[in-house]
């Protein structure tokens, strides 16, 4: 097999293509590949138009007994259809009136390929055992082996930053509720099961975008999952299959635990789930400093937590004594970021520094926890600037760039002036969470003075992330 860049005019449809009914011609090829694929033939020609052909996967042609000069498409079908429909739209006007029209504004749309590089084998036998190991499955191991569902998911994290079920799943590890081979004894389809809103309140569970459970229900969750844990261990999907198995699944779990239905057990909670956000409000001037080195180099900040005035959450007036107190999720917490606490970012590489101050435990670990935080400030300054004049913050000092975003965040109202002195006033102390222990012997960062610099600034970080 040699690589070759050939005109697309000269690549022919195969008239035996296994995907289709045999034809007779290439007009009769595409036709029978229009009504196999319909809507899924124009996105793949979208994808191509895009992204270009996927260079992981090579289009193999040999040469046409029946045309001289030309090559029949062996492996790469769908593609070679897809680029000639996109080249000639014409040819499926009487066939499919609805994706003529979608193929002819997507070749106006974009400059079209007149030629494509595949793999040119000497005749059809030769392509045989390729083709067979390209679609025949994993064939023991020969074949191609296709992800399942949660290595789909592992992909989709990392190109996301986070997935919620895995992230998840790494929150009850790492907290020693369920150990990995506990987990991996439960199909993660019952895993989506069991995790349905409705059934929040029995597990104490909170989502977001992401799944959490507020430090005080920490040890009635665990109680709860691990016999959860236990009834599904191993169990195919039909345990859970549909509404009303789920349901008798749950109070099967109940009735071992407290004898009672769930239900029951919900209504007899004296203290509902709070599932109201993080509320930021104003950065109250009486601020409270905070240790930040172990040594007298050390820096504080200057901010209160967001969310947080001098004891608002502690006492109530009696006008507001019915209303519920918005929990403190910081409160208790091992990491820099609370696991629920809502933040995200369409960047990848933000996301996962978020993830892993969701996850490293801040006493054990304050080094590497002091390191990805300063990193979070920074980044999320930079990325912000960056999108706002469309130039490159790259070489920008730290300080410059924090100053410059918290300028521009009160200027758009993402932050208010109270937010904006907070952050400005603090800025040397930030910086030298990382320069302070870095250039220090002496000196490393105190794990309550990291997880109070992301409390009392958190507005700025989320607002650079919007």
């Amino acid at each position: 097999m040699k690589r070759e860049n050939i005109s697309i005019e000269l690549l022919v449809l195969s008239d035996g293509n296994p995907r289709l009914d045999p034809s007779l011609g290439e007009d009769e090829a595409i036709f029978n590949m229009i009504n196999d694929q319909k809507d899924k033939l124009f996105e793949l020609a979208s994808d191509i138009v895009k992204y270009g052909l996927n260079p992981l996967d090579t289009i193999g042609v040999y040469p046409s007994e029946t045309y001289r000069g030309y090559y029949e498409v062996g492996e790469g079908n769908r593609r070679i259809c897809a680029l000639k429909i996109l080249i000639s739209p014409e040819r499926i006007q009487h066939i499919n009136g609805s994706l003529y029209s979608k193929f002819l504004l997507l070749s106006k749309e974009y400059p079209l390929p007149n030629s494509v590089e595949v793999g040119v084998f000497k005749d059809e036998n030769s392509m045989r055992h390729w083709m067979e190991i390209r679609h025949m499955g994993e064939q023991n191991g020969k074949g191609l082996s296709k992800w399942n569902s949660i290595q789909k998911a592992r992909f989709n994290r990392m190109q996301t930053g986070s997935d919620a079920l895995l992230d998840f799943w790494d929150w009850l590890i790492a907290n020693n509720i369920l150990t990995k081979s506990e987990i991996s004894s439960i199909t993660k389809t019952n895993w989506q099961r069991i995790l349905r809103e409705k059934y929040f309140p029995f597990l104490k569970i909170q989502y977001d975008g992401s799944y959490s459970v507020l430090p005080k229900d920490i040890d009635v969750f665990t109680y709860r999952i691990k016999e959860i844990q236990k009834k599904l261990d191993g169990q195919t999907v039909a345990i859970v299959y549909d509404q009303i198995r789920i349901e008798e699944f749950f109070n099967s779990v109940s009735n071992v635990l407290y004898g009672k239905p769930y239900q029951e057990v919900i209504s007899e909670e004296s203290e509902p789930i709070n599932t109201l956000p993080i509320q930021e409000t104003d950065v109250n001037d009486k601020t409270k400093g905070i240790n930040d080195f172990s040594t007298s180099q050390g820096a504080s900040a200057s901010g209160t937590m967001i969310g947080e005035g001098d004891d608002s959450t502690l006492t109530q007036t009696n006008s507001d004594a019915k209303q519920p107190i918005p929990r403190d999720v910081f409160n208790g917490c091992r990491t820099i970021i609370p696991y629920g606490y809502p933040i995200r970012t369409k960047n990848m590489r933000l996301n996962k520094i978020i993830n892993e101050l969701k996850k490293i435990n801040a006493d054990e670990y304050p080094n590497a926890c002091g390191t990805l935080l300063r990193t979070l400030f920074e980044l999320s300054a930079k990325v912000y600037l960056e999108k706002q004049s469309g130039e490159n913050y790259t070489e920008t000092e730290f300080s410059p760039a924090i100053k410059k975003a918290a300028n521009l965040l009160r200027e758009q109202g993402y932050i208010n002036n109270s937010q904006h002195s907070a952050i400005c006033s603090d800025i040397e102390n930030l910086r030298k969470i990382f320069n302070g222990y870095m250039h220090n012997t002496e000196c490393y960062p105190s794990s309550e003075a990291l997880k109070n610099f992301f409390k009392c600034h958190c507005a700025f970080i989320k607002g650079c992330l919007k």
